[in-house]
């Protein structure tokens, strides 16, 4: 489990070949590299010779993968500015939620928008910033 052997008349297990980070293989008898499965999207790992999906981790809120077999958690992608993920094993940029009138994300890849500071407002959704011009008229 977690390799392959494509040698014919082997003598050993030293032609075991491992399943690369990314990919997972939960049998044994397999000869080729593309019997190692790929983690899903919005899942990565970085373990070698893994032999089961359980190996594959989420992305972490903020943050998705859209292609299968990705190998490290930085391969996530963050979402952008004015935008928030606040679950985790995404799969999509369309995930990403624009924050509410009110708030604001100046941050890419984060899993909660701030609120904007007393005295100003935020009519818009998905802003990067409250506008300083948009000061309270009081």
């Amino acid at each position: 489990m977690g390799k392959y052997s494509p040698s014919i008349g082997a003598t050993s297990d030293a032609t075991c070949q491992s399943c690369m980070p990314g990919t997972h293989l939960p049998s044994m008898g397999s000869v080729v590299a593309t019997d190692c499965l790929p983690c899903i999207a919005g899942k990565f790992s970085s373990v070698v010779a893994a032999t089961g999906p359980q190996v594959c981790q989420d992305c972490v809120a903020g943050k998705y993968a859209s292609k299968i077999g990705t190998v490290q958690v930085s391969h996530c992608m963050a979402c952008a500015s004015g935008k928030y993920l606040d679950t985790t094993g995404n799969d999509e940029e369309s995930d990403c939620k624009d924050c509410m009138p009110g708030t604001y994300s100046s941050t890419p890849g984060t899993d909660v928008c701030d609120a904007c500071a007393a005295g100003t407002y935020e009519m818009d959704a998905g802003e990067k910033f409250c506008a300083s011009e948009n000061i309270c008229p009081c």
